[in-house]
């Protein structure tokens, strides 16, 4: 079953919000606000509830999708195929609210009724989002075999954008495992399917994430360099993530002072933008470099927050940090606690992998 067993208009809609296309989704959308009788039975207006809901998610307009979600969990619907957009909108939404323990119970649940979906780029489009979830979780080995997935399927209907996307996304997995050889090549090959395309911004993300790369491997001033051009491709709506490797590397070459100006100015952008998760990184990455008398409230902080949003692989980093803060004063049992917190981050992390 695929998305054009509906009415065009709904297929239309739902294509246009699968390519991230919001000028599209808009036209369609007040199309069916100013028309509504058009959904002359339940299946098709079941199926407007959930592209409402997604339409939404791309809008960013999480308040009013929070809304739609708490309606859908009393419903079940009558066939697979709802099902399926059902718990995979829901993943979602988790995702982009960074609620990432539910976007992949959601996902596991979509997963289970994609067997009766046989459009390739629906499935690689789940793939895709799958794998995203998983890299933010730091489970690389499963965000690379849902990445590579998501490529195959991509690669059977030439998709150049999307093929970079999950290229670039198999870049950094590979990365955070150490294979840099690999993760340069699939970044390389990314940029040369952005270029063709001629689209700046996904240039952007792509040098960001060879700044990465670079800086992974203590080579900051080649990661500055990509760093400061994918800044420079994407002037209106910079990464914060960006911001925050340019601090660290300048720190590492011991220049504090752009170092502290690019923590100012990514803390910035993490005000306009909402971001509350690399504020505390820009702390934290602040207090490393340059400790205060604050060090020990801040990283206190800083654990706690991940560990409330289960972040395990920056729990363990920062509890470690935290560890041999104390253990340096000779304060063990406070060193204990957190060596203790960080060894139980990597047990979690280890056994959800190894769970899925």
């Amino acid at each position: 079953m695929s998305v054009a067993t509906f009415k065009p208009s709904l297929a239309d809609w739902y294509k246009a919000l699968r390519s991230q296309d919001l000028e599209t989704s808009r036209k369609i959308k007040q199309a069916f606000d100013r028309e509504p009788s058009h959904l002359d039975d339940m299946t098709a207006r079941n199926f407007h509830q959930l592209l409402n809901l997604r339409y939404c998610i791309l809008e960013e307009d999480f308040e009013t999708a929070a809304s739609m979600m708490s309606l859908l969990n009393v419903n079940r619907f009558e066939t697979e195929l709802l099902n399926y957009y059902a718990y995979f909108f829901k993943g979602l939404y988790h995702h982009y609210v960074k609620q990432y323990d539910q976007a992949e119970r959601h996902f596991r649940l979509a997963e289970k009724q994609l067997t009766n979906i046989y459009d390739p780029i629906e499935q690689a489009e789940f793939y895709y989002k799958f794998a995203l979830t998983y890299y933010q979780t730091r489970q690389s080995v499963l965000s690379i075999n849902y990445a590579q997935k998501a490529l195959d399927r991509f690669h059977w209907h030439d998709s150049q954008e999307r093929l970079a996307d999950c290229l670039m996304l198999l870049g950094i997995n590979y990365t955070d495992v150490k294979q840099f050889g690999v993760a340069e090549e699939n970044l390389h090959e990314a940029t040369d399917y952005a270029r063709c395309l001629s689209m700046s911004k996904l240039i952007s993300r792509i040098h960001h994430n060879l700044g990465f790369l670079y800086a992974e491997q203590d080579m900051s001033k080649a990661a500055i360099k990509y760093l400061t051009d994918s800044l420079e491709e994407n002037t209106d709506q910079p990464y914060v993530q960006t911001y925050y490797l340019l601090a660290r590397e300048h720190f590492k070459l011991e220049d504090d002072q752009k170092a502290n100006d690019y923590i100012d100015e990514g803390i910035k952008w993490c005000k306009a933008f909402g971001e509350i998760e690399y504020k505390v990184h820009f702390q934290l990455l602040k207090e490393t470099f340059n400790p205060t008398h604050q060090f020990e409230k801040i990283f206190k902080n800083g654990v706690n927050y991940f560990i409330d949003n289960q972040m395990w692989n920056y729990i363990k980093e920062y509890a470690e940090t935290l560890a041999d803060f104390y253990r340096k004063q000779d304060l063990f049992e406070p060193a204990t606690k957190y060596y203790h917190i960080a060894v139980q981050a990597q047990c979690k992390n280890t056994k959800e992998a190894c769970l899925k």
